[in-house]
């Protein structure tokens, strides 16, 4: 049967963390999607742009995300996509033309799942979390909709996490530990076990799904300790990436974070270390013998290739890391710091 399409404007869900009002739509059986009025096809409903965490900006920027805060006397109308996190413009404009909004206020998720109006209201749908990839520098959940899998009978969830120098920006110590956007994929998965019920998810059939990047992400998320035996997710679906992926993850045990740490705040008057008095210090004390190799990190947009030169440094000359990181939280805005670190040799 056809279920009678409600009131788009009254579609609301009351969260532990608020009231939020959505949105409806129509899937034809081709998979296809539109507005009211539709003929035929099954009812989905959605919620777009609902905050998991605080907006990262300012004083927090680079530290772990802390969870979202609403004013419960309000609604939330989760009815529009929120922007992407910063990134490369250009590289963002390639692969997603027809996105261009981001911000660095940018940690928000995105609910879809089926309206069975026939079904028991205490019917709860399995649920599938999407991490989306993009080399860790690039990519937007808006680009991933899940309005068709939804139909099938699931509850879908996409969300953003920070990218580029903004969600994995390390000095190697406690001044800017990194792996921030990885936090932000930890919080958005307590946000869903705590609260998908009231989207008709069931908790305890989670399954974590991710592509590329995120399928990496996927992998480090399910042998962490800081997510190990919280019960966040029961089933895991890695494509085109994993944990093992010799891009994957960069040997905490390397020096080479911290170092792009330091060129990018010299490229932006926050350090005065300079590149060149790095390599040369390093060319004196280990000789000819030091060149520039092949390493495993993420790859960006910060190189001209998607596999390109990156420097294996075994010692930094000192530098101030706490200033340094004060420097690119206060006195630098997004802008500046995501068009300096497209000169930084990060791929």
């Amino acid at each position: 049967m056809n279920p009678k399409l409600p009131d788009t404007d009254r579609c609301p869900t009351t969260a532990g963390m608020g009231t939020f009002i959505g949105s409806s739509v129509i899937i034809d059986y081709d998979y296809t999607w539109s507005e009211w009025p539709p003929k035929k096809g099954r009812l989905v409903n959605y919620f777009l742009g609902i905050p998991y965490a605080a907006p990262p900006i300012h004083d927090q920027r680079f530290r772990n995300p802390v969870p979202a805060y609403l004013d419960t006397r309000y609604p939330w109308y989760a009815k529009k996509y929120r922007p992407a996190c910063i990134q490369s413009v250009k590289v963002f404009a390639h692969f997603f033309p027809n996105s261009t909004d981001m911000n660095e206020d940018c940690l928000y998720l995105n609910i879809f799942y089926p309206n069975r109006t026939w079904e028991d209201p205490k019917t709860r749908y399995p649920v599938i979390v999407h991490i989306h990839g993009g080399s860790y520098v690039v990519g937007s959940s808006h680009n991933y909709p899940g309005h068709a899998l939804a139909s099938n009978g699931v509850v879908v969830v996409t969300f953003n996490y920070r990218l580029g120098p903004f969600g994995f920006l390390s000095t190697g110590d406690s001044a800017s530990i990194g792996n921030y956007g990885l936090w932000d994929q930890l919080l958005a998965l307590r946000w869903v076990k705590d609260n998908i019920e009231w989207f008709r998810g069931d908790p305890s059939q989670i399954t974590l799904m991710g592509e590329s990047a995120g399928g990496a992400s996927v992998g480090i998320l399910t042998v962490s300790p800081a997510s190990r035996n919280q019960d966040l997710f029961q089933r895991v679906i890695m494509t085109s990436g994993s944990d093992l992926s010799n891009w994957a993850i960069c040997n905490p045990d390397e020096i080479r974070a911290r170092y792009y740490a330091i060129e990018l705040g010299r490229l932006l008057n926050c350090s005065s270390v300079q590149s060149r008095e790095v390599f040369e210090s390093q060319k004196a004390m280990y000789g000819e013998s030091w060149k520039p190799t092949t390493g495993s990190i993420p790859p960006g947009e910060f190189g001209n290739s998607s596999v390109s030169l990156r420097l294996t440094i075994p010692y930094v000359a000192r530098v101030d890391a706490s200033a340094l990181v004060r420097c690119l939280r206060h006195s630098k805005s997004a802008d500046e710091i995501n068009l300096a670190a497209k000169w930084v040799i990060y791929a």
